[in-house]
């Protein structure tokens, strides 16, 4: 549970430098628009997402999938 004291929220959408931290090759951010909590969970609730960077070690490249 948990909602956020200072900064700012973030979306699928705006990710940026005043939204997200970034920790060596992670970055992280809060959303408020949370995604796979049950309606009866307590509220208010917040949800951390991170992105990692890491490079292809693979000889093969990646498929590259469009949505």
């Amino acid at each position: 549970m948990g909602t956020l004291k200072e900064g700012t929220y973030s979306s699928t959408f705006n990710w940026n430098e005043v939204n997200t931290a970034k920790v060596g090759k992670f970055t992280f951010r809060f959303e408020k628009d949370v995604l796979f909590v049950h309606e009866d969970f307590p509220q208010p609730v917040l949800q951390l997402e991170f992105e990692a960077r890491i490079p292809w070690v693979l000889k093969e490249k990646p498929e590259m999938h469009v949505e």
